[in-house]
């Protein structure tokens, strides 16, 4: 199985490397893509595709017999790139939405969000391969990684400080990443990200840190639920008496007051409502 991990890895190193040499006028090196395509990153792609969670979207692990949602012709447009085109094309399709005055920022919680959304989509409907998604994720997340310089970052005199992470086990990493870019462009001092998971690893960032706010996702209700107990150790270690603690994802869609219940302190279904409800929290 190790063997079939890295052999994939290979495959699709090689054609993100054809994607590179294609690319000249991008906005910034990728050296991103490397990292995220190595074997481990893989193998954490296929274990989670069914558990894709996109924050702009709450629907996660979608039912084999629910009908595909209707696209938007950018939606189709952009897709058959993720899916099909040289990294190049992906590029220009962003920047052409960028000249007509859309922000990137509003890019990343529709269209790049719909697109991850719809791949886990595809992927439990058995209509796209494993090669296809790990490609189009990848993708996904070098135009995310690369585009974000372009939206100004707020400057606050003072930025308060966020710090985030996954439940533990998941690594739905491109959703949490937007949640990332959107409180940065918010002008917030931004830690952690997809690959930290709340627990010890969690514990130990803050209580050598002092941070304004935690957040924390969950794409499943499960996993949602078993975050009580981490809630509570994040507290206990915190530097920050005074943390506040935030969880998102679609663990929480179907039932958002379970916040309370696992002693959160604020809910949030997307990365727009996330930046407001830390805010409030501080207020």
């Amino acid at each position: 199985m190790r063997q079939r991990f890295i052999v994939m890895a290979g495959n699709i190193q090689n054609i993100m490397g054809t994607d590179r040499a294609q690319k000249t006028n991008s906005p910034s090196p990728l050296s991103f893509g490397e990292q995220e395509l190595s074997p481990r990153i893989v193998k954490r792609v296929l274990d989670n595709l069914q558990r894709f969670s996109v924050v702009s979207e709450v629907q996660t692990q979608p039912e084999p017999e629910r009908k595909p949602r209707r696209l938007s012709e950018d939606d189709k447009a952009f897709q058959s790139l993720v899916l099909t085109g040289d990294y190049a094309s992906c590029v220009e399709f962003i920047r052409s939405r960028i000249a007509g005055r859309v922000t990137f920022r509003r890019l990343c919680l529709g269209l790049m969000s719909n697109a991850a959304r719809d791949l886990g989509e595809q992927w439990s409907r058995d209509e796209l391969s494993f090669v296809d998604v790990t490609v189009a994720l990848a993708r996904l997340h070098l135009l995310l990684h690369d585009f974000s310089k372009s939206e100004p970052a707020k400057l606050p005199r003072k930025p308060s400080s966020i710090i985030l992470a996954n439940a533990p086990t998941e690594q739905h990493a491109f959703g949490l990443s937007v949640v990332s870019k959107v409180f940065e462009f918010e002008g917030w001092s931004v830690s952690g990200g997809p690959y930290l998971q709340a627990g010890t690893a969690l514990e130990k960032l803050v209580s050598r840190n002092c941070f304004d706010v935690a957040g924390i996702s969950a794409a499943t209700p499960e996993n949602a639920k078993a975050l009580e107990p981490r809630i509570a150790g994040l507290r206990k270690a915190s530097s920050n008496p005074c943390i506040k603690v935030i969880v998102g994802g679609g663990g929480f869609a179907g039932n958002p007051e379970l916040y309370r219940q696992i002693g959160a302190d604020g809910v949030a279904v997307d990365a727009n409502e996330a930046v407001l409800t830390a805010r409030a929290l501080l207020a």
